[in-house]
């Protein structure tokens, strides 16, 4: 119930797990985008 009265922390939390999720993402698309560009050809 803590949580409730401070709403705005839940959505900082929330913004920065959203950032760094996203931050994560984007590195790992494009270091998985460069070994993966590689067996395509192999692949196809």
């Amino acid at each position: 119930m803590v949580q409730q009265v401070r709403p705005s922390k839940k959505d900082a939390l929330s913004r920065a797990l959203r950032l760094e999720a996203k931050k994560a993402l984007d590195k790992a698309g494009i270091k998985l985008s460069v070994p993966e560009q590689k067996p395509k050809s192999k692949s196809k």
